[in-house]
């Protein structure tokens, strides 16, 4: 299985930039949530060996060009210096170029991209004091029958999970990874929760997913075992969550040492 992507060093998004004129730190903290969930996404298909190179690529350029629609760094709109090469603090979009330039295959830029557009996501409060503006409030709108809810206080944390989730992967296996993301979806979808509920929920879930990502005799058996009681008592109420229970219930049992 592949090692963790490393990026280049010296190719970290700058610590000084600022939104372009007319663009609210908001909208671009949530497009790019939204790429590296897209990300997440390719990364995960990539373990089955159902995403080709292509996908990978477009979803660098899309990247690219999103993070040149919303912010300017020194020199992002001059040329390259004569060596050919991005000069650490010029810019943005060009930091990024340059991250992924090293990488040998497609898995290995994707995952040296996702890690720099997890990075800018967290200097934009930066970039945002920078441009005037106040610091982005997480956003996270979720669709259900019946309209779709803004649950902002979840965000970080589901994008914790994505992020732990994905070593899952490797320490795992793909099926422990899907259910938890199965699982991880059930609870921030399903209908009647109140916010409570659905934190403890996801506090579960994390906890799974970090257990998922635990060397196997590095796990607690015992509280493994409680947040699996704990998630089936929530399902005998909540159909979506007993679905993916009933589904994939038997692979997370397999977390137990």
């Amino acid at each position: 299985m592949q090692e963790e992507a490393r990026r280049p060093a010296g190719t970290a998004p700058p610590r000084n930039a600022r939104l372009r004129e007319g663009m609210l730190a908001r909208l671009a903290a949530e497009d790019l949530a939204r790429q590296i969930s897209a990300g997440r996404a390719l990364e995960a298909s990539l373990a089955t060996n159902a995403t080709e190179g292509g996908a990978i690529a477009a979803w660098c350029s899309e990247s690219v060009d999103q993070l040149r629609a919303a912010l300017v760094g020194v020199g992002d709109d001059a040329p390259l210096n004569y060596t050919g090469l991005w000069i650490p603090g010029e810019g943005v979009w060009r930091g990024f170029e340059y991250a992924i330039r090293s990488a040998g295959d497609y898995a290995t830029r994707l995952s040296l991209g996702l890690g720099y557009l997890e990075e800018v996501l967290r200097r934009m409060p930066d970039y945002a004091e920078a441009s005037g503006q106040t610091a982005p409030e997480p956003r996270l709108s979720v669709s259900i029958s019946g309209g779709t809810v803004n649950i902002p206080q979840l965000a970080s944390q589901i994008n914790n999970i994505n992020s732990t989730i994905t070593g899952v992967v490797h320490q795992s296996g793909a099926d422990v990874a899907e259910a938890l993301r199965e699982l991880q979806r059930a609870v921030v979808e399903q209908e009647g929760l109140e916010d409570s509920e659905r934190q403890i929920l996801l506090d579960n879930v994390e906890y799974l997913a970090t257990a998922a990502n635990t060397p196997v005799e590095g796990r607690n058996r015992g509280l493994i075992t409680s947040v699996l009681l704990a998630l089936t008592a929530a399902a005998a109420s909540a159909e979506q969550l007993q679905r993916v229970m009933d589904t994939w219930g038997g692979v997370l049992q397999g977390l137990i040492p």
